[in-house]
Parts: structure tokens; sequence; C-alpha cells
């Protein structure tokens, strides 16, 4: 039997492929990955996520690929072109804005 392959955490990556994918999929909420109500009428999934309230934030670009494809709500943000997920901190402004010292 074969054995499949662990990150350093424990997490399969079968597992994360996955997660990845439902937050990238436009099916999915990328922020908690429950599946987005459908819009009355149409066949496309409405533009928020009524389990974490997160919505498309259209002028904000993610911090890891700079796309314009980013979704936040109150419990944090992702990226739908890249699959980047975490606080709204680390996925909108990133690792620049943390460093720079206060003037």
């Amino acid at each position: 039997m074969k054995k499949e392959r662990r990150n350093p955490r424990g997490e399969t990556r079968d597992r994360l492929a996955r997660e990845d994918a439902r937050r990238r999929d436009g099916h999915h909420c990328p922020v908690c990955l429950s599946v987005l109500p459908r819009i009355a009428g149409a066949a496309r999934p409405g533009s928020v996520c009524s389990r974490c309230a997160a919505q498309a934030a259209p002028d904000k670009r993610c911090a890891k690929c700079h796309q314009s494809g980013v979704w936040e709500g109150p419990k944090g943000a992702a990226c739908t072109a890249c699959g980047h997920h975490g606080s709204r901190v680390r996925v909108i402004a990133g690792r620049e804005w943390l460093d720079e010292p206060d003037s």
C-alpha cells in the first residue's frame, strides 16, 4: 500500500490541493470554504457568503500575487487568484506593510 506524503504540519498534499482548488473555483467562499448561495433566477453563485459575511473587495489587491480577486470579511481574507488566505493584514497588506517603521 502506498504511503501518503505529508508536509511538516502533518497535512496531506491532497487535502491542501483540494482546499486550494475550492478557494479558487468560484462556487465556494474563499475565506471559509462553504458553498456560496445561488442567486434567485440566475445560475451563478452569489457575491456574499451567508456563513462568514465575506464579500469581494475589487479595489484591494493580494499581497502575494498582486491580483484584484480578494474577498474579505470579519474572519479574514483570501485571494481567488492564487488561494492565499489568512488575516486581512497578511493577505491584503503583506509583509512589506508589517516591516515598515512608523514615521
